[in-house]
């Protein structure tokens, strides 16, 4: 019976047989993108007075360059950061008004007016827009939706893009092609990778 149920989870084991220890969906390069990269440096730049505001808040960071399990900008920058993730963080408080603001953009009823006031409210001198998130693995808002709706928030400096503009498409292990999804206008504009939105004074 010992031996049988070794050999039970070994079996179980599917990305031993590929010669990997993870499997595909939970892997990612060694390399981070230069795009985040440079958006680290830059938002490194601006000094550590203020924080750094992640949207749209995600249960893990599954980019679609690979999964790191959380963001990558904290371990690349120096600069307080904050984003709506699967364990709140902070106070009570505090963690409650990061909930309420990404319910808002997670369902789509963000006021961008609000976004700017908001921001300074928490203490954020850039709120960063990433773009490159598996959405339909945790059903975050698509990144040309969110996109649509905050680049031309008012409170913001001109904003600064990292790396190019690309359609963000649901791979083939989840594929969602949904009414909304044949809605969206061809020509719509996509965001790149990582945008940078600088909270004016």
């Amino acid at each position: 019976v010992t031996l049988l149920l070794c050999f039970l989870v070994v079996a179980n084991l599917s990305p031993l047989w590929q010669g990997e220890m993870l499997g595909a969906l939970v892997q990612r390069p060694e390399e981070i993108p230069t795009a985040w990269k440079d958006a680290a440096v830059h938002l490194d730049a601006q000094g550590t007075e203020t924080r750094v505001l992640e949207i749209p808040g995600s249960d893990f960071a599954t980019y679609r360059w690979g999964n790191s399990g959380d963001s990558v900008l904290p371990g690349l920058m120096d600069r307080p950061h904050v984003a709506r993730e699967l364990i709140p963080q902070g106070s009570p408080s505090s963690a409650a008004l990061l909930v309420a603001l990404d319910t808002e953009i997670q369902e789509g009823r963000l006021d961008a007016d609000a976004l700017a006031p908001l921001a300074r409210l928490m203490g954020v001198g850039d709120v960063v827009l990433r773009s490159d998130l598996q959405f339909e693995r945790f059903r975050t808002p698509r990144p040309a939706d969110l996109w649509a709706e905050v680049r031309d928030a008012p409170g913001f400096d001109p904003l600064i893009e990292f790396g190019e503009p690309v359609p963000n498409v649901a791979g083939p292990e989840r594929p969602l092609l949904d009414q909304h999804t044949l809605s969206r206008p061809v020509g719509a504009d996509h965001p790149a990778p990582v945008v940078v939105m600088p909270v004016a004074d």
